[in-house]
């Protein structure tokens, strides 16, 4: 992804927080309200985590009901990624829904829109100032202090280490 795209991503999603008042660990469910989309957990075929169906004004995401939270936490994130950057990017359900869905190819780099929606939530849910405002600039990052970030953040330490390694805490 090029670095201009990462900065546009970056910014629609760092308005996203400044605008809601978002705090770290913030009620991604809430959010959903806030932005009149519906929240479904539902039971979907392997391989799919989440989807998220526009139809108009209708907007629905659907996590799998089998994934744990912050595994449907990080998919919510992903989809209103794909919600707030690809309104042209579908797979065609009828001749105005529109859907999308997160599987087992968004993480491989295999489809550049998916790739845009995983940094899209990486941005969302773990902010570089908000990052900044919890560690101190010469703290050594080590799989304690990571544990400790991804519970004040609300995501898994994996989505943790990932996201500091990509801003070169680790």
């Amino acid at each position: 992804m090029l670095s201009s795209r990462k900065r546009q991503i970056k910014r629609i999603a760092d308005n996203l927080w400044r605008e809601n008042n978002l705090t770290p660990g913030f009620d991604i469910h809430d959010l959903l309200e806030r932005k009149d989309i519906i929240f479904r957990a539902e039971n979907l075929e392997d391989g799919v985590s989440g989807a998220l169906l526009v139809d108009g004004d209708l907007k629905i995401i659907t996590v799998s009901r089998s994934d744990g939270p912050q595994r449907q936490r990080f998919t919510i994130a992903h989809e209103l990624g794909h919600e707030a950057l690809h309104d042209g990017f579908s797979v065609s359900v009828s001749s105005t829904a529109k859907e999308y869905y997160r599987n087992t190819k968004s993480s491989t780099g295999e489809y550049e829109k998916e790739i845009e929606a995983n940094f899209f939530a990486a941005c969302l849910l773990m902010p570089e100032d908000a990052i900044l405002e919890e560690i101190h600039h010469d703290e050594a990052i080590d799989d304690n202090r990571i544990s400790q970030l991804a519970t004040i953040f609300n995501v898994s330490q994996m989505a943790m280490a990932i996201r500091l390694s990509s801003l070169g805490f680790v």
